[in-house]
């Protein structure tokens, strides 16, 4: 989420990033930085960071994405997210047995 914040903000080189289509559709519910979901048919495309993105950016409301440092976007999102589920848990014991 970081990482697309910078993107679309213009925090990188625009030559070297990613191409993350906006979509200006305002029909729709959502915050007013929505990207478009572009459809693929290959796994290499699928699977990349833009497709991966979308859907969680689009996600999120308005006055998260439209924070105006970087800090002020992870405070946001951090305090958005403290009652969901993640994926990942960075608290998790990593040690496992192998089965043999």
């Amino acid at each position: 989420m970081i990482e697309g914040f910078k993107m679309l903000n213009g925090c990188y080189d625009e030559s070297a990033m990613p191409n993350l289509p906006r979509n200006f559709d305002t029909r729709t519910r959502g915050n007013s930085l929505k990207l478009m979901h572009v459809r693929s048919r290959l796994d290499q495309r699928k699977f990349s960071f833009c497709s991966r993105v979308v859907g969680y950016w689009n996600s999120l409301p308005n006055y998260v994405v439209k924070a105006s440092s970087i800090n002020m976007f992870k405070n946001s999102l951090d305090k958005l997210w403290i009652e969901k589920e993640m994926c990942y848990d960075f608290e998790a014991n990593m040690s496992y047995t192998s089965i043999n």
